[in-house]
């Protein structure tokens, strides 16, 4: 008998491909349907309103109870001519009255105020006095902040206050 149902089969390697599924077509992946998705938010929106006002407590509770940590800069900058000029004047008129008058009728002109009018000097002592604990100490004693520091730490003696400023300064 013969066979008259013979296939004839290629012969090589072949790419066979199955696939069960269909591939999406772009007009149906790009779309948002929009009415779902607001009946979606308002069937949950008291999970969406409990979860805002968890956050929102916790938020305020943060804010409340932690601690406030601050920095201060500052840059300061050598006075300019025109910064001291009056200053130089007031001094000026001032000279006289700390010159030596002599019996000969001779005066000996005195330097003791020329130091104060000179820009170097006088801007050393302003940053002296800007870095100087003292000043630290007296911004921190008139601080609100500071005082209920004080306050929440039981901290009552001057000598405790003392220490907790040295603390804080340094």
């Amino acid at each position: 008998m013969t066979d008259t149902h013979t296939k004839a089969v290629p012969s090589g390697p072949q790419l066979v491909h199955q696939s069960n599924q269909t591939m999406p077509t772009p007009d149906s992946t790009d779309e948002i349907d929009l009415v779902q998705l607001v009946r979606t938010l308002w069937q949950e929106k008291l999970l969406i309103a409990l979860i805002t006002v968890v956050f929102a407590i916790a938020g305020v509770a943060y804010a409340l109870t932690a601690q406030e940590w601050w920095t201060a800069k500052a840059k300061v900058i050598q006075p300019q001519i025109t910064d001291f000029a009056q200053l130089q004047r007031e001094i000026s008129a001032f000279q006289p009255a700390f010159d030596v008058y002599q019996a000969d009728g001779t005066v000996l002109v005195s330097t003791q105020l020329l130091d104060v009018a000179d820009a170097e000097v006088l801007f050393k002592h302003f940053i002296n006095g800007f870095n100087s604990l003292e000043n630290k100490k007296a911004f921190l004693t008139n601080s609100s902040d500071f005082q209920q520091f004080l306050t929440d730490n039981n901290v009552a003696a001057e000598e405790d206050t003392d220490r907790a400023l040295e603390k804080l300064v340094r």
